[in-house]
């Protein structure tokens, strides 16, 4: 049976020990929020730099601003497990 990749698994609030697969916590999920709001801040700031540029590129700036929707798809559903609301 095929692998799951690392980061589709870790999206789904999964994390590996060992050989098995486990639910990641309540201390883990809160990390992973922490963590990706300052991802959020820092592409925030790398599209505001894009943007000041002479002649910016577009496409860097549409691939973070996909990736900032990304992150906060998973802040959404890590607060989801841990039964936060927004």
């Amino acid at each position: 049976m095929p692998q799951a990749p690392a980061a589709a698994l870790l999206r789904s609030g999964i994390r590996a020990i060992g050989s098995s697969w486990t639910p990641m916590g309540k201390k883990q999920l809160r990390k992973k929020v922490g963590t990706l709001e300052q991802r959020i801040r820092e592409h925030g700031t790398k599209i505001l730099v894009e943007r000041a540029r002479a002649q910016p590129d577009e496409g860097r700036v549409r691939h973070l601003e996909t990736e900032i929707r990304a992150f906060r798809n998973g802040i959404e559903r890590a607060r989801k497990r841990l039964g936060e609301r927004k």
